[in-house]
């Protein structure tokens, strides 16, 4: 049933709160009342309950284990409605507790005695209470000793209740102690800790919370007997204090206190013990010593750096110097002397940037900072760095000027030496970056001739078979020494860091299943089978340079597949990690070859390194191919490695992180087009007409004859000029163009046909040349070319380019042989003699005219022996021409001598063969 009110509970509850004694922690005092009272009415339990809004709350009870229990269950919640003790004999027969729980269920309560705990103001806080699993019946002896008992309670509690005030202003005194940012502590008269702040327990190393109640004496024995009688003579009603006291700790520490010492009396005025507040200035000694040494270090620092300081007092407008200033002008200035005084000391020619810097700071700008030179009294110049600052009040006055000033004339030299020497690097790289372009252009100007001649020659059906076994040979040869040069030139533009990579979308699968599907048709070690997986995690599309990712594959599986005798080389593609737009992926070629021993893997990665020197001999190759791919993975922010396999073979791996752009790619890359068939190419550009512009005659019989299977008409001119003319002659749809011809070379003569608007703005124009240099291809496209084939370019190198434009990529097929033009030798090598004759006028007319409009015919001569003699078998006159031709090139006049040579080499030539 629900529990009744007493008539004034707000009231009684404010009384209960006032008495603190809710959920507090057991007393002794309340477990002996509980247990007298069980005593005196012989009952198994006895409790003492505090009856709050909403429970029944337990403070100490005899054999009973119940903490709390709602209120409406409570029998103290009918107790305290009357200042009469409530007596049930047996609660079973009471309407009001008949369906208990505690009286139907645990404990079994009959018998109930509950004695109401009153305040004097009439409130009943609770209860003391008896009770038992028997009926009783108390007498009246019992009944008074619980009143009494219950009495007790209550008194106890008003005194706890009048103590609160004193405890709390002790404990609030206590707490604000603590927390006194200075050394503060509080003794009764035996000099026992009352109370200590945060500050006091560092400085004197005390735990605070054990210190309290301990005599200090005994907490700080080094305390000598001055420390005592200057507390003896406080305790006895005097006030004393120390600006700076030594105390001299127990552990030989020396400590300097700023302290004061006060007695503290009590409610009656009487002396209840001592105040101490401390100041521990050790610290303040010390930095003042510290300042000492410092400005003597400074004043030394200064004169060793060559530094000297200014320090203008605004207001008095005195200066002071350090005593290094003479070092910079003479002699210290005087007192009123001012900032801008120096200024008549500064370098004419510095003095307005000095101004202007000064100016701008007195204006509200940054400090003054400036490199200047200084005009010592002795005539001579040095230059100084001069630092400036005004310091102003609140409201913006000035205060005070600071200033430096430092010698920095070694370092001025050392900056002009470090700049000669970034400049020297600068033209070292343009040099270098010069170089690779001259020696690509040098070395693939001949292969173009030797690589497309032998080509032709391999497709002839007018060789016998050793002549067909010596072309063979020859196109063998120029191949290696094509992808030699190709390897040193990578290389060089790696370290040059000169090399830039083309990112475009393609797909990963299809450029590593490009490459399986090359060497395999290449492999002839039928014993090797090559496998390729890809993980279908892998992104659709990727972004980077399909051409590098297809070079680094290309040198790992091949090599595998060269070092591997029988057995497997497997690929295995698979990203490791994926986030937002980019994945990295993994690539492991994995061989059952000859292995690698574990010490030489650290090294595989070196240019020019291999295994064994004896490797070279049986296998090949110039230790390039693995270093080159290292610096292209490490171009492209990846990393590479190799480890042995316990059972035989070398795992190659390396990781690149690569954009995904989150779609399909629908389109092959510019790279993968190739040629179906030559009749379908042969469909496409028969009848078309196109321009070749190319300095060197056997490049047109080269071109001729590589794209006469096509059937399309084919103009010739010799330089830029004449193509610029020839094209607006006629429709063309194609131009191929030289870069480096005489007069207007390639580029130039680009830009003026598409200056022409029309259909020549989109025509296909294409670089044919050797410079084929990442900074070259940026140079045609930014001329306006469309494409470029680089030389030295096979017969399909050309055809594929072709198709690009006049036919779809699809799958490429072999070229039919059946279809190559035949190869006359003879007529090569008459029209090689009539070109050389023709150079041999050039050069005699230069010697018998030597001039400098005759230097550019010369140079360009040069440039056309050099490019055709190697593939006749003439490699030191190609030499000769280089030369003269570099010389030309970099603004040397060429030497009689070496254009002799060369005149004689070509008449030795011109006579042999004629």
């Amino acid at each position: 049933m629900p529990f009744p009110f007493p008539r004034d509970e707000a009231g009684r509850l404010v009384a209960l709160s006032d008495a603190n004694i809710i959920d507090t922690e057991p007393e002794a005092f309340f477990d002996k009342i509980v247990r007298s009272a069980a005593l005196a009415c012989h009952t198994e339990m006895a409790f003492i309950s505090m009856v709050d809004s909403k429970r029944q709350w337990i403070k100490a009870s005899v054999n009973l284990d119940l903490t709390e229990c709602a209120r409406d269950k409570a029998f103290c919640a009918h107790t305290i409605l009357s200042a009469k003790p409530l007596i049930l004999p047996d609660a079973r027969l009471d309407p009001r507790f008949s369906d208990n729980p505690f009286v139907t269920g645990e404990p079994h309560l009959r018998g109930y005695i509950g004695t109401p705990i009153m305040t004097k103001d009439g409130h009943a806080l609770g209860a003391l209470c008896v009770a038992s699993i028997k009926s009783i019946t108390p007498n009246t002896e019992q009944i008074d000793q619980l009143v009494l008992l219950a009495d007790a309670v209550a008194e106890h509690l008003a005194v706890r209740r009048r103590a609160v005030p004193l405890h709390r202003a002790k404990s609030h005194l206590a707490q604000l102690i603590h927390r006194m940012p200075t050394a503060i502590a509080m003794f009764d008269e035996d000099l026992c800790y009352i109370a200590m702040s945060e500050r006091w327990a560092q400085d004197y190393n005390l735990d605070r919370e054990r210190a309290i109640g301990q005599c200090q004496y005994d907490l700080m024995p080094e305390l000598t007997e001055r420390e005592r009688a200057i507390n003896n003579r406080c305790l006895a009603g005097a006030v004393e204090r120390s600006d700076d006291y030594e105390l001299v700790r127990a552990d030989g520490r020396t400590q300097h206190l700023r302290w004061e010492v006060a007695p503290w009396k009590d409610e009656y005025d009487t002396i209840g013990g001592l105040v101490m507040m401390t100041e521990d200035i050790s610290a303040q000694k010390a930095a003042f010593q510290s300042k000492a040494d410092s400005e003597a270090r400074l004043a030394r620092a200064m004169r060793l750096s060559g530094c000297a300081s200014i320090e203008v007092d605004c207001r008095t407008n005195l200066m002071h110097c350090s005593d290094t200033i003479p070092d910079f002008i003479g002699k210290l200035p005087p007192k009123e002397a001012r900032i801008q005084d120096f200024w008549l000391l500064t370098h004419p020619e510095d003095l307005p940037a000095v101004k202007r810097a000064w100016t701008n700071h007195w204006k509200g700008g940054p400090p003054m900072e400036v490199d200047h030179r200084l005009t010592h009294p002795d005539g001579t110049s040095f230059w100084v760095r001069s630092f400036a600052q005004i310091r102003r009040d609140e409201q913006g006055k000035p205060l005070r000027i600071v200033g430096m000033v430092r010698d920095i004339s070694l370092q001025k030299q050392q900056e002009l030496a470090l700049a000669a020497a970034r400049d020297a690097a600068r033209s070292a790289n343009e040099a270098k970056t010069e170089f690779l372009a001259t020696v690509s252009h040098e070395l693939r100007t001949p292969l173009h001739c030797i690589t497309g001649f032998s080509e032709l020659l391999n497709g002839s059906d007018n060789l016998t078979g050793p002549d067909r076994r010596h072309a063979q040979l020859i196109s063998e040869a120029s191949d290696q020494l094509q992808n030699l040069v190709s390897d040193i030139l990578d290389l060089s533009s790696i370290e040059a860091k000169a090399i830039k990579l083309n990112s475009a979308e393609f797909d990963l699968r299809e450029a590593a299943q490009t490459v399986v599907d090359l060497l395999r048709q290449h492999n002839g070690n039928s014993r090797v089978d090559l496998h390729f997986t890809a993980s279908p995690d892998l992104a659709k599309v990727h972004v980077g340079d399909a051409f590098r990712f297809r070079q680094i594959l290309t040198n790992l599986v091949g090599n595998a597949l060269k070092f591997t005798e029988s057995g497997s080389v497997d690929i295995c593609m698979r990203p490791v990690n994926t986030h937002a737009r980019h994945q990295r992926v993994l690539i492991e070629v994995t061989d059952t070859g000859i292995g690698i021993p574990t010490e030489e893997i650290a090294n595989l990665f070196k240019r020019f390194y291999q295994v064994e020197r004896s490797n070279r001999r049986q296998f090949g190759g110039a230790g390039l191919g693995l270093a080159i791919c290292r610096g292209l993975i490490e171009t492209m922010g990846g990393r590479i490695g190799a480890d042995s396999l316990p059972e035989g073979g070398t795992r190659f791996w390396f990781e690149i992180e690569l954009e995904t752009p989150g779609k399909e790619l629908n389109l092959l890359p510019r790279e993968a087009t190739q040629v179906d068939d030559l009749d379908r190419l042969s469909a496409a550009c028969a009848g078309r007409r196109f321009l070749i512009a190319d300095d060197v005659r056997l490049n047109h019989e080269l071109v001729t004859a590589a794209l006469a299977p096509l059937e399309c008409q084919l103009d010739f001119v010799m330089d830029g000029e004449a193509a610029f003319q020839q094209v607006q002659t006629g429709s063309y749809d194609l131009v191929l163009m030289d870069i480096q011809m005489p007069g207007m070379d390639g580029l130039q003569a680009t830009r003026h046909i598409r200056g022409l608007g029309g259909h020549y703005a989109t025509m296909p124009i294409i670089a044919m040349t050797s410079n084929v240099l990442s900074s070259h291809i940026a140079d045609y496209d930014a001329a306006g070319m469309t494409d470029y084939i680089g030389k030295p370019a096979r017969q399909i190198d050309m055809y594929r380019v072709l198709a690009r434009w006049f036919q779809s990529p699809k799958p490429e097929k072999s070229m039919r042989s059946d279809n190559r033009p035949a190869l006359d030798l003879g007529t090569l090598n008459n029209h090689f003699i009539q070109e050389m004759r023709r150079e041999l006028n050039e050069v005699e007319d230069y010697l018998c005219q030597p001039a400098s409009s005759g230097t550019q015919r010369l140079s360009a001569c040069a440039h056309r022996i050099a490019g055709v003699a190697p593939a006749f078998g003439h490699p030191d006159l190609a030499a000769q021409a280089s030369f003269l031709e570099s010389c030309i090139t970099a603004g040397l006049s060429p030497e009689a001598d070496d254009v002799v040579a060369l005149r004689d080499n070509l008449r030795q030539i011109v006579r042999a063969k004629t």
